[in-house]
């Protein structure tokens, strides 16, 4: 809901123009997302283009939304969203906004790699994810990997051999993983346009790589 808002919103706004969103959290025993409300509608704002995020909460006993909110400032999940997506730091490696999750994968200027995935079903059975690491443009592909749980969730530690992460996330639940890739990886590449429709033309596509880093 948070996210669908926050798109919309972000479809009428001029190119640039800096677009925050406030949350709220309350107690409320039919509200799948419970506890974690605040959080999801943070990432929710994030992955609908917003730059921002504020927060509140309309209950006499704030505890859990100063829990979650101390938890994921101090674990350095607020600070890696923060930075990605309101001040534009890090280079995008893939992303996908549909079906049940969304999820944002970038490299920092450091090399360093962080994958946010938010569970976007309200009730219901878990959800596997599966993440093929693949940049966008083809380029570049992330086979032995450890993905280390910043906040959120409940699997610590996820491995990989194969190029796919995989996960089961319960309804409205987010996670933020820092990945460390086993193998040398060149994630220079990520950068590198496609060219897709050259594929079947090895020349040209090659071509056109020498123009774009001449």
């Amino acid at each position: 809901r948070m996210y669908t808002a926050t798109s919309r919103v972000m479809g009428f706004l001029k190119e640039g123009h800096p677009f925050w969103t406030l949350g709220c959290q309350w107690t409320d025993t039919e509200t799948p997302m419970g506890d974690q409300g605040v959080i999801s509608s943070m990432y929710q704002t994030f992955f609908g283009g917003a730059q921002g995020f504020g927060y509140y909460t309309s209950d006499t006993d704030s505890e859990s939304l100063i829990n979650n909110m101390k938890a994921s400032y101090e674990s350095g999940e607020m600070k890696e969203l923060f930075s990605h997506f309101s001040h534009g730091n890090g280079v995008v490696f893939n992303q996908s906004l549909s079906g049940k999750y969304f999820y944002r994968s970038w490299v920092k200027d450091n090399g360093e790699i962080y994958l946010a995935i938010m569970e976007k079903t309200y009730g219901g059975a878990n959800t596997d994810v599966e993440i093929d690491l693949t940049s966008t443009n083809g380029k570049v592909k992330i086979n032995n990997f450890t993905a280390t749980l910043v906040n959120g969730g409940d699997t610590p530690v996820v491995t990989g051999t194969d190029g796919i992460f995989k996960l089961s996330m319960k309804p409205s639940q987010t996670s933020l993983y820092k990945i460390e890739t086993t193998d040398a990886v060149d994630l220079s590449k990520i950068t590198l346009p496609a060219f897709d429709d050259m594929a079947e033309a090895s020349w040209a596509q090659t071509a056109g790589e020498l123009l774009w880093n001449a």
